[in-house]
């Protein structure tokens, strides 16, 4: 495979085939796959490549397509339960392509040394606003699906792992758990999240859901996975 650079890239070739989202992407192609790639820009944090916007051009295809290449991601439908009762609780933020606020669940990229389970737990704690929350609380991790979801792959071959995060609240405790959540202001402004939390009585969702103007569909594919769309 050739790997032209583009200008303003900054790294050489060799550099981006090394880079772990491009050795990913390059290990999934069929043993027939013949082409070329031109980098057309990177994404680094703390020195590792995590996005990689290129154009590919593929020998039996005559027009050259742009994708962007982005490390595994994991979203998760947070339920909280006092035994009795659930609730959901979803983000809200500012996304660029989306022109407007979006309504998600908890998610976030995945570490080249992490696990599922590790970026879905400190994801939890960072956009909940809850440090160290699997030793204060009971959280049970479940997969919705054996294997990670594509959302867009016609542009971007981000596979996003879909899980439930259950935490479960001892009932004296719940309304007061509840009313620390709602409308919470969290994220890690150094990444440029600027978060808003939603606690969403399970019986209420899709009234909740079908009110928003930008909703991500993983978001309605965990829901449905769940059983919560439709249990009421």
């Amino acid at each position: 495979m050739k790997i032209n650079i583009g200008p303003g890239v900054g790294l050489s070739a060799s550099e981006i085939a090394q880079a772990y989202v491009f050795q990913e992407w390059v290990d999934s192609l069929h043993s027939t796959w013949r082409g070329e790639v031109t980098i057309n820009a990177i994404d680094q944090w703390k020195g590792e490549i995590y996005a990689i916007q290129m154009t590919v051009a593929r020998e039996d295809n005559p027009w050259p397509v742009p994708i962007t290449l982005r490390s595994e991601t994991v979203d998760v439908l947070t339920v909280i339960t006092d035994g009795n009762q659930q609730w959901l609780v979803f983000t809200e933020q500012y996304r660029d392509a989306a022109g407007g606020m979006v309504v998600s669940n908890v998610a976030g990229g995945r570490k080249r040394t992490e696990t599922i389970e590790e970026t879905a737990s400190h994801e939890l704690e960072e956009e909940l606003g809850l440090e160290g929350i699997r030793k204060k609380f009971s959280v049970k991790l479940t997969s919705l699906l054996p294997a990670p979801v594509l959302a867009s792959p016609g542009m971007i071959n981000e596979r996003t792992h879909m899980l439930q995060a259950t935490i479960g609240v001892a009932s004296r405790h719940i309304t007061a758990f509840l009313n620390e959540l709602r409308n919470k202001r969290t994220g890690v402004k150094e990444e440029g999240e600027r978060i808003r939390l939603h606690v969403v009585p399970a019986h209420n969702v899709w009234p909740f859901i079908t009110e928003r103007r930008n909703l991500d569909a993983k978001t309605l594919l965990s829901l449905g996975y769940a059983g919560i769309l439709g249990s009421e």
